[in-house]
């Protein structure tokens, strides 16, 4: 093996890598979000329609109506580097998440973290990184 062809090799492992890194970081944001949505305690469903995402920028460009389909367009933009902001405008999103609600007691976002591990070793396992 020539040092150029050792090049093209990490080259091409470096852009393998990367691909799945992105691909497990796309499909765990959009896991986590929607078992949060779905744990959304709805009342008017003012508070689970209004859950955002964002790249890279911690407050929206706008508010209006969220929806896993602008969600799922935010997380497909992601690439290894960027950052992936979760948030809701409901101003009392806060009360819900600390047990305000009798349909969601235990929140929806601590308890849905409590499962993250999980599911990126799930999503690791069909993508075939992990036996």
């Amino acid at each position: 093996m020539t040092a150029q062809q050792f090049v093209v090799d990490i080259r091409r492992f470096r852009e393998a890598t990367t691909k799945q890194i992105e691909t497990l970081v796309k499909a765990t944001a959009l896991e986590l979000f929607g078992k949060i949505i779905a744990r959304n305690p709805v009342d008017t469903g003012y508070s689970r329609a209004s859950w955002f995402a964002s790249l890279n920028e911690e407050k929206p460009q706008q508010w209006g109506h969220g929806s896993m389909a602008q969600i799922a367009l935010i997380v497909s933009q992601y690439r290894v580097g960027d950052t992936i902001f979760f948030y809701n405008g409901a101003k009392y999103i806060l009360k819900l998440e600390y047990g305000h609600s009798k349909q969601a007691p235990e929140g929806m976002v601590r308890l849905t973290l409590q499962e993250g591990s999980t599911v990126v070793s799930q999503i690791a396992q069909k993508m075939g990184l992990r036996s």
